[in-house]
């Protein structure tokens, strides 16, 4: 599992610090090997009760492996068969060969969010903390700065992913997007397949899982962009407030 790298001021936890395998406890012990995963990156901010901004989080992407190039195989011909073979490629029609791959459909973002909702709320009531209510302008603050780091790759060009492009931060977007109430933490993710997979992503850092399980929380926001292409290609955006 990579190591991650987050802050939870309420939680009095160092920035910077990796949290290993061995210290995500009370969460399923799901790795980014054993849910398929090649590419992972998370990051988590809370709400700082001393503070209107809170305490900043930075994400460790993995870096660019380069892959091999390779080039096709040609067999020899001798000088006797050269001028049949010119020949016969002059008349030859050409044929299609091999069968042309399968495009990768596009992930349908509402359908994304609903898995990762229903798997959520599933966690916290089997946790004994009542479901999270979805709120549409949680939602669309979420789902606008999922777009945002999808466009920019905004987990590989910035220690701080939850200050945005603009210099935004959590709190600002949401009351940007109409949200009277209080904003009580952020969760980030990039490179999860699924709404599973990235809420067991999640819940397997402590940062991530006091934000979901947080007892006080009462809404949530969930928001998922697909960006081809890009070495994520899936980026999450997890946030909750209460009233």
């Amino acid at each position: 599992m990579l190591p991650l790298l987050a802050c939870a001021s309420f939680l009095a936890v160092a920035c910077g610090v990796p949290i290993s395998a061995a210290d995500l406890t009370r969460t399923p012990q799901a790795t980014p090997d054993s849910l398929g995963l090649s590419q992972v990156a998370l990051a988590s901010k809370a709400a700082d009760p001393q503070s209107a901004t809170g305490q900043r989080s930075a994400a460790l992407a993995p870096a660019l492996t380069a892959q091999p190039s390779l080039t096709p195989l040609s067999t020899p011909t001798t000088a006797a068969g050269t001028a049949t073979d010119a020949a016969a490629s002059a008349t030859a029609t050409p044929t299609p060969s091999g069968t042309p791959p399968t495009p990768t459909p596009t992930p349908d973002p509402s359908a994304m969010v609903s898995e990762a909702l229903q798997v959520l709320n599933k966690y916290r009531a089997d946790s004994g903390r009542p479901q999270l209510r979805l709120d549409p302008n949680l939602a669309a603050a979420a789902a606008a700065y999922a777009k945002v780091m999808g466009d920019n790759s905004w987990f590989t060009k910035t220690s701080d992913p939850h200050t945005g492009p603009d210099g935004s931060q959590p709190e600002t977007r949401i009351a940007r997007a109409g949200y009277a109430g209080r904003f009580l933490g952020e969760a980030l993710a990039a490179g999860q397949a699924t709404g599973r997979d990235v809420v067991y992503g999640w819940l397997n850092s402590p940062p991530h899982a006091a934000i979901i399980l947080d007892a006080n929380a009462v809404d949530v926001g969930v928001g998922y962009y697909y960006e081809p292409g890009d070495y994520y290609s899936s980026y999450w955006v997890l946030v909750t407030g209460a009233p």
